[in-house]
């Protein structure tokens, strides 16, 4: 994967003092210092791989990171504002803290694996996926909120909601307040709300599944490992060359 150390590609201006960085180029920046504008991140189909952004240990961004159209945020520590993840988008939390507000759309997923999210507010819209392994979580006034056929699945046991024993794992519809032990041994306590049409879900699951952190360069089935199934794929394409004229295709 290529890789850049923040590097800055685009710096728009907006209305009066607001400004935002852009990365969209399909390559890995690493932010590792202080940032007090808005973060971009975009992924173009013109490149390879996905335009992907890691937060550090030293990465502490004063604004809210938005990213989408299949981009991937990955927070390793540090501090992040705020976090709008529409349109495909995939973000990894495993260290760190947010400590604004997250809000999701349009198919954008949230894998939440230890650090600390203290938020007035977690919204899942329009086929959104959170998943919550691990972590010390805090959701304030406007909870954990699920709609429009998006889904939270939270790993764990002893779930209660609303000081009485689940007796489902899957939740269509209702509100209440939602504690348990994770996975991870952390206890969890968060109020949440479900939509009142039934298209959303909470999932109480005291399995946990796995999920990619990157895929690999030569994973081109996108099941997260490189095997016989990608060999057969790179081998059907062994020796193809569209260059014109055809002479220039194999000459050494």
């Amino acid at each position: 994967m290529k890789t850049k150390i923040f590097l800055i590609l685009t710096l728009l201006s907006s209305i009066g003092n607001i400004y935002a960085l852009s990365f969209n180029d399909g390559y890995v920046h690493d932010v590792n210092s202080v940032i007090d504008d808005y973060i971009h991140v975009q992924n173009d189909p013109f490149w390879d791989y996905p335009t992907t952004v890691n937060i550090l240990d030293d990465g502490i961004v004063n604004n809210t990171i938005t990213p989408y159209d299949d981009s991937i945020l990955n927070i390793y520590g540090g501090t992040v504002l705020s976090i709008f993840g529409r349109d495909n988008s995939i973000i990894h939390f495993d260290s760190g803290l947010i400590n604004g507000w997250i809000s999701l759309y349009n198919n954008s997923q949230l894998f939440i694996d230890g650090g600390e999210i203290y938020v007035s507010q977690l919204s899942l819209k329009h086929f959104s996926e959170l998943f919550i392994y691990s972590g010390s979580i805090a959701i304030g006034e406007y909870k954990l909120e699920i709609f429009d056929y998006s889904t939270a699945t939270i790993y764990g046991s002893n779930f209660t909601i609303n000081g009485r024993p689940v007796q489902n794992n899957i939740y269509k519809q209702g509100s209440g307040l939602l504690q348990g032990t994770l996975q991870s041994g952390d206890n969890i306590s968060i109020e949440f709300r479900l939509d009142t049409v039934g298209s959303a879900s909470l999932v109480l699951s005291p399995q946990m599944e796995p999920y990619c952190i990157e895929y690999p360069i030569m994973d081109f089935n996108r099941d997260c490992k490189v095997d016989l199934i990608d060999f057969a794929e790179f081998a059907s394409q062994w020796m193809t060359c569209n260059l014109e004229p055809q002479s220039f295709c194999f000459q050494q």
